[in-house]
């Protein structure tokens, strides 16, 4: 894969492309008996130059190194170069279409589309996640999560470097 030949169109995205690793990454929920302390290799990598960049999220627990969530897709900006669509599907079986817009080295997406494979069993109906560059270099990240059960609900923080 050609990492270094980037699309025109992804210009604005350009602070958020390469492999991260987190420093802290913390998953908590209602439903959850304490927060749990996890790993993340996270990426944005462009492919062969093309007008969108692949995306991919793997994680295991601090504790004892067992694989946790793992999910893949395509971030998409738009013609405008704020509008922006990550595009993800989830191992557990949920996909989702996520819209919001880029700005000053920060990307809101919100949920428009959540979809479920049958075997699903704690399913999803709303997602916002933020991405933002901070001023030492690291990517922030934060995660709310909405369940039929569980309003919108703060879910996971992380913290990562290249």
């Amino acid at each position: 894969m050609n990492v270094t030949k980037i699309h025109e169109k992804l210009k604005p995205l350009s602070w958020i492309i390469g492999e991260w690793r987190s420093v802290t990454a913390i998953v908590n929920y209602p439903t959850m008996k304490h927060p749990v302390s996890y790993t993340e290799k996270l990426s944005f990598v462009s492919h062969q130059g093309r007008p969108f960049l692949n995306y991919q999220s793997l994680t295991w627990n601090d504790l004892d190194n067992s694989p946790m969530h793992s999910e893949s897709g395509f971030l998409h900006i738009d013609d405008d170069a704020t509008s922006v669509a990550l595009i993800l599907a989830q191992a557990f079986g949920v996909v989702t279409i996520e819209e919001g817009e880029v700005k000053d080295n920060t990307i809101n997406t919100t949920s428009s589309h959540v979809g479920h494979m049958r075997l699903v069993k704690h399913k999803v109906v709303s997602i916002t996640r933020s991405y933002r560059l901070n001023e030492k270099g690291q990517l922030e990240y934060w995660s709310m999560l909405g369940t039929p059960r569980t309003p919108l609900t703060e879910h996971i923080f992380a913290l990562y470097e290249k």
